[in-house]
């Protein structure tokens, strides 16, 4: 193609927004759990028996204090939380040329393979990292401050946190300017998610919730960085080494793994052995006299009609067998009857637990794969649903149902222990299915908040799964719901079986060559552009949109691409 003018502007944009809800009376479907170890499913039994939260907050990736995310998930059991306000694509990149929003990426899938360590949840606000920040002040006028108050107050009203720590102080002048300002905005959501009349569009999906405290996890190593004394007098002092004999490795041991993920940042880290204090000063709530919980009863007494739960749960933890997890699975199945009825939080949270648990026990293994790494809208996708129940409980196969497309398939087979079942799907992507883009991306950011328009994308480290498959089992003549995500699914000669998130894609793209045409006068130039095929063959015309004025020669150009991943130049 031959452009003639004086200025050219090449645009292309795209943009699709698509929404799936389930009816507001249907119970969610609880993610089919990864293969857990007696050891894992022994903890998870403790855990029932604990109804605490808390949230960690601090300003980017690798801020976090992985010691503790480690002690309270995997020694306190309590429900945790790391809410990182950024995504650290300000950062700097030890393994390659990715900065800004691609970094960004790389750190989120750094902190969500740190979590899968220590066993943390992860939140994020809508705030860019725009690099070092000389001042709190500053760092709040370029976030949009309101917007990312906004933000944490929605992360603390849908977790519901008894405690929030913050790593930094919100009276720090001497540090970078995000890390103060993510205390000062914790603080302000401390108050604020109490109150109906902040943020009042937030209580069509929750509701208000006043956590118990808030303190600031301070440490003598921000003393000694200014060679300043540590006077650890007044505070709050929590012992945090200890082991874990059921995992068989120190808390401190976890941390290291888990800060060693980022990666990016080249912040490996040794395990620290044997004892470790951890500091906290009051910011605001309830004082404390003994500890960080102090005056929060993580126990069933904060569910109404529960008195007998605790004991049903106490007689799972000493009867579980190790050799023979599948035994406990009728008590779990009872428990989960026992709670089938609350509406409140905490037993409808517990329930999804028990449902985790009863699949864990029983070994069942249900996986949806599919051969072709993307896919178009409209496109037929074929999938294939694994199911093997390695238990002696009477498991069946229902149904499975696509919640993106609607299709369900009625399969009522049996799965008799070991017998591996394969059942062959092809649902068709809908016509209005996103594509896969992060979803904090798919629209132009602002100077210093990504645009996010849905509220419940809002806090979430990743998009929602493109395409799961729900499946309903009856065990031992109950029904219950699982869902699994749809995977790309390959082997790797050097890595093995190997499972990769699936692309929506658009059938073709189309790339300029070069970034910048220069015009220095009306001179034709030659406009060169690469048209990739990425799921199916696909034909058609190319024309460049010139504006007003500009002649285009040919106005068209056609293609004829025979494959996936075929390409050809246009010019």
């Amino acid at each position: 193609m031959r452009l003639r003018a004086r200025q050219l502007s090449f645009v292309i944009a795209a943009s699709v927004m698509f929404c799936l809800s389930a009816a507001a009376d249907e119970p969610r479907a609880t993610p089919m759990p990864a293969p857990m170890s007696t050891a894992e499913i022994q903890l998870a039994l403790k855990k029932l028996n604990v109804l605490g939260r808390v949230l960690y907050i601090a300003a980017h990736p690798d801020d976090e204090n992985t010691n503790l995310i480690a002690l309270w998930a995997n020694g306190s059991l309590y429900d945790t939380g790391y809410l990182s306000v950024t995504r650290g694509d300000g950062g700097q990149n030890l393994l390659g040329p990715e900065l800004g929003e691609r970094l960004g990426v790389i750190r989120t899938y750094e902190l969500l393979g740190a979590r899968q360590i220590d066993h943390g949840k992860q939140f994020f606000t809508r705030a860019v990292d725009f690099g070092f920040s000389k001042s709190a002040e500053e760092t709040l006028r370029i976030w949009d401050r309101e917007k990312i108050l906004a933000d944490i107050v929605w992360i603390t009203r849908k977790f519901r946190p008894d405690v929030v720590v913050t790593r930094f102080s919100p009276e720090d002048t001497l540090t970078h300017g995000h890390h103060t300002a993510s205390a000062i905005l914790a603080e302000e959501a401390f108050r604020a998610a109490a109150d109906p009349k902040r943020f009042p569009e937030q209580l069509a999906f929750v509701k208000v919730w006043q956590p118990t405290r808030l303190v600031w996890n301070t440490s003598p190593f921000f003393f000694q960085n200014r060679n300043q004394a540590f006077d650890p007098t007044g505070l709050t002092i929590l012992e945090a080494g200890g082991f874990n004999p059921l995992l068989g490795k120190a808390f401190t041991e976890i941390a290291a793994a888990s800060l060693s993920m980022h990666k990016s940042q080249g912040v490996g880290s040794p395990p620290r052995r044997g004892a470790r204090k951890e500091y906290f000063k009051l910011l605001a709530g309830a004082p404390m006299k003994n500890g960080l919980f102090d005056g929060v009863d993580p126990t069933w007494k904060r569910v109404s009609n529960s008195s007998a739960i605790a004991d049903k749960v106490q007689q799972l933890i000493a009867t579980f067998a190790p050799a023979d997890p599948a035994a406990s699975v009728p008590k779990l199945l009872e428990l989960r009857e026992a709670l089938g009825t609350s509406t409140e939080e905490w037993a409808i949270t517990k329930r999804a637990d028990v449902e985790t648990l009863i699949a864990a026990c029983a070994a069942l293994h249900i996986e949806s794969s599919t051969t072709l790494p993307a896919v178009s809208p409209s496109q037929p996708l074929p999938i294939k649903l694994e199911a093997i129940n390695r238990s002696s409980i009477p498991v069946k196969l229902v149904s499975a149902r696509a919640p993106v497309s609607g299709e369900t398939l009625q399969m009522d087979t049996p799965l008799a222990r070991d017998d591996f079942v394969v059942k062959d799907l092809s649902p068709t992507i809908p016509e209005n299915a996103p594509y896969s883009q992060p979803y904090w991306l798919r629209k132009p950011a602002a100077l210093g908040t990504f645009t996010v328009d849905d509220q419940q994308l809002i806090g979430l480290p990743e998009n929602p799964a493109p395409f799961p498959i729900e499946v309903i089992l009856e065990i031992a003549r109950r029904q219950l719901r699982y869902i699994t995500n749809t995977r790309f699914r390959r082997v790797d000669p050097i890595a093995g079986e190997v499972h990769e998130s699936l692309v929506i894609a658009p059938p073709v793209f189309a790339n300029l060559l070069n970034a910048v045409f220069v015009f220095g006068d009306e001179k034709s130039k030659k406009i060169p552009v690469r048209v990739s095929s990425s799921t199916r063959s696909i034909s058609g015309d190319v024309r460049l949109d010139a504006p007003s004025g500009w002649q285009v020669t040919p106005t068209t150009v056609r293609i004829d691409l025979k494959a996936p991943n075929d390409q050809t130049i246009a010019e």
